[in-house]
Parts: C-alpha cells; sequence; structure tokens
C-alpha cells in the first residue's frame, strides 16, 4: 500500500511590483529580458522569479503574460552596493507587449533576503523585502 501526501500552498502574498507603459511604438514591442538591480540575496538556494504582468486601473493584476516568467537562484544573482551592477532575467522567448499598454514586472520569492535597488526623482535607494 502507498500513501502520497500532498501540500498545497496558495493564498494571497504581497510582491514587489513596478508598472511600466508601453508607449509611441505602433504595433507594440517585443522584449527578451529585464535587468535588475539588487543590493542583497538568498544566502542558501532559495530562487527569485520574475513575471511580466498585466495591469487594471493602476495596479497589478494576478494575470501573468504568457511565457514571461523567469526564475533564476542565488548563485546567478548579482549584488552590489551603489546599484552598479545588474543582474539579467532572459525570458525562454521574446514576449510582446501591445503599444499604450500598462504592464508590471513581479519580483517573487519564498526568502526574504532579496533586496532591490529603485530609483526615485534621481536617488537610487536600496528597496527592501
Amino acid at each position: 500500500q502507498t500513501t502520497t501526501t500532498r501540500r498545497v500552498v496558495g493564498g494571497w502574498f504581497d510582491p514587489v511590483a513596478e508598472s511600466f507603459l508601453v508607449a509611441d511604438s505602433d504595433g507594440g514591442v517585443f522584449i527578451d529580458s529585464i535587468d535588475l538591480f539588487f543590493w542583497s540575496k538568498d544566502d542558501e538556494s532559495t530562487p527569485v522569479r520574475v513575471e511580466l504582468r498585466t495591469m487594471i486601473n493602476g495596479y497589478p493584476t494576478a494575470t501573468q503574460i504568457p511565457l514571461a516568467s523567469k526564475m533564476l537562484y542565488p548563485d546567478a544573482v548579482s549584488i552590489s552596493t551603489d546599484g552598479s551592477v545588474s543582474t539579467r532575467f532572459q525570458f525562454a522567448d521574446p514576449i510582446y507587449l501591445m503599444n499604450n499598454t500598462e504592464y508590471c514586472f513581479v519580483l517573487i520569492s519564498d526568502s526574504l533576503n532579496y533586496n532591490i535597488f529603485i530609483y526615485r526623482k534621481k536617488i537610487l535607494q536600496p528597496l527592501a523585502g
């Protein structure tokens, strides 16, 4: 006799998200990667994932753009204390984004040790969490 145990993890979580607008690009655009700037990362083996998602009324949705997800393990994540070193999340295929449409990228991890830099009014700041 075989016993199988399954654990389903679900529910609400609050990832870091940053919106962007595709504008003035007749026919839309294709993107194949996104560069992020980390100031800390997980010291074990917990990965971090980036997803491109749709937006509604200025808020991220749970709807991921098809094929627009990339996961990296800590050894592939570069860090710096001044935001001078990027980490590239390369998608498997180019992702089409429509013109005059707002999207966001979402950073997801089970680790609280991933932290990125943000850019506000010509001041580079670390963003915790």
